[in-house]
């Protein structure tokens, strides 16, 4: 796979570059470029974590979330998304919310004296939580209980475009199965 180049797209509060990859997560969201700027001037990183996860508050809506909080009653799919490997808990029949804050994401360059924006999304605090089934948690953690008990509740709105495959429903039950179904996983 080819190595794409970084581009500098802000410096932190604290004087850090930012850069991103032309193709990114971020790039698939719909907020301004002008935004995920001003967001990462406000930020102070942490010296000892490679990986940041930061919530911007802004004193207005900057966008709107496609997170929202979900009952039985809803038909949720699971998809994996454009630029992801790992599907996505998504529900249809909702609309975006309006939101001022954003998340954004962070990781520490190995290549240069400065960090990697790995995504950034309007959304609230909790929705930056990663899946249980994305393979970034250990089992049995606190972020992983958290993760479990958010996503058992909360999903994304289904948007045609940015969807790469819609799992089928023998794989969307054992996702559900595995990981909402079976509460005993959260003691493990």
């Amino acid at each position: 796979m080819k190595k794409q180049k970084l581009h500098q797209i802000g410096t932190t509060a604290d004087g850090v570059p930012v850069f991103e990859k032309k193709i990114n997560h971020a790039s698939t969201h719909n907020h301004s470029r002008n935004i995920t700027s001003e967001a990462i001037s406000k930020i102070t990183l942490n010296e000892d974590e490679e990986w940041q996860t930061h919530v911007v508050e802004f004193d207005r809506n900057i966008g709107y979330s496609n997170c929202v909080k979900v009952s039985e009653q809803d038909e949720i799919v699971y998809a994996v998304r454009k630029y992801r490997d790992h599907p996505s808990r998504m529900v249809k029949g909702y609309t975006p919310q309006p939101c001022n804050s954003l998340i954004v994401i962070l990781k520490k360059s190995p290549n240069t004296k400065g960090v990697i924006l790995v995504t950034a999304f309007v959304g609230e605090k909790d929705s930056a939580l990663n899946t249980p089934w994305g393979g970034h948690l250990k089992k049995g953690t606190d972020e992983y209980k958290a993760s479990v008990n958010f996503w058992k509740n909360h999903a994304l709105i289904f948007e045609g475009e940015d969807i790469k495959r819609v799992l089928n429903d023998e794989e969307a039950q054992e996702l559900n199965k595995t990981y909402f179904e079976n509460t005993e996983e959260l003691e493990r």
